[in-house]
């Protein structure tokens, strides 16, 4: 069976529109796998009012970039309620803003502190979690850990 010309011309189009999705979506739903970065709470709780400080670590070979949304606070917030986790959101007046991004280079740990919106953000005892979403993935890493009573 011969093709016409048009038919040819057709299938190439089709084909090329096809290598076009998928190399699209391959570039919109990239992954990191689930250990590449570290999201951990210096010690499993906190007292109330006690500064909260996490450690973040770039367990990969390249260089990854997660938004920084100064002054608000780092990361995601969030605190449990009734089953349910409740966004917290905070903003720290008069402290100096960076880059829009912040980046971690390979194998680099980063210790990151709460200070300035802990009066805001973590305002009673119970579990919190924190979000962390690196720039171009959809892999999220998160943690939990515990605000208790003084």
């Amino acid at each position: 069976m011969r093709l016409t010309r048009t038919t040819r011309l057709s299938l190439l189009v089709l084909l090329v529109l096809i290598a076009l999705l998928l190399v699209s979506t391959s570039w919109i739903s990239r992954n990191l796998p689930p250990n590449a970065v570290s999201l951990t709470p210096v010690k499993p709780s906190f007292t109330l009012g006690e500064p909260v400080e996490l450690e973040v670590i770039n367990h990969t070979n390249q260089t990854l970039r997660v938004e920084n949304k100064c002054p608000e606070q780092p990361l995601e917030v969030a605190y449990e309620s009734a089953g349910y986790w409740r966004e917290q959101e905070a903003k720290a007046d008069g402290i100096g803003c960076a880059d829009a991004f912040v980046e971690l280079k390979p194998n680099e740990v980063r210790r990151l502190s709460y200070l300035p919106w802990q009066a805001k953000l973590f305002t009673q005892p119970g579990s919190y979690r924190v979000e962390l979403e690196v720039e171009g993935y959809e892999t999220r890493y998160r943690t939990t850990f515990a605000i208790t009573s003084k």
